[in-house]
């Protein structure tokens, strides 16, 4: 089957206090894609729509939070197969936060779940999102070590100018 159409899809990691938003695609519905699997908030992009309008539309719809989206982080692409074509749908991850502390889910979704990133494994998550997962990851202790190391060269720094 040959391949008819090419998307940008946008993707969210919404981090509050250190924990992942995702959400688990009903079990019944119209909207049925894979259900039962979980996912990050996202959606694909309008024609002339903006990456971050889109994104933030899609939060709102599927969680009714107002996020702020920060830096991408990684870019994937995956073969889709309906019923009648394949699609090639380029996704843009995002890190993003939101002050919103009630999550109300739309019709596409039936629970979410606040994870520690790290237990990503434990969820029955789309095959996509284990890479992204194990690079959102691998960006955060790279931070992490970055931040020590600025940590330590200002301490060392200080004790430098006291002797």
């Amino acid at each position: 089957m040959k391949i008819k159409k090419v998307y940008i899809a946008t993707k969210a990691f919404i981090n509050k206090g250190g924990r992942l938003l995702i959400l688990r695609e009903a079990l019944t519905g119209e909207n049925k894609f894979d259900p039962g699997r979980y996912d990050v908030v996202g959606g694909r992009i309008a024609p002339g729509q903006s990456i971050f309008d889109s994104l933030k539309k899609e939060a709102k719809t599927q969680t009714g939070l107002d996020i702020r989206v920060r830096k991408p982080f990684y870019v994937d692409e995956l073969l889709s197969l309906t019923d009648e074509e394949k699609w090639h749908i380029v996704c843009i991850y995002f890190e993003c936060t939101s002050d919103d502390n009630e999550v109300s889910l739309g019709e596409e979704y039936d629970n979410y779940e606040w994870i520690d990133p790290e237990n990503y494994g434990q969820f029955y998550l789309y095959r996509e999102l284990h890479k992204a997962f194990e690079y959102y990851l691998s960006l955060n202790k790279t931070d992490e070590k970055s931040s020590l190391n600025k940590k330590f060269l200002k301490l060392k720094k200080e004790q430098r100018d006291k002797d």
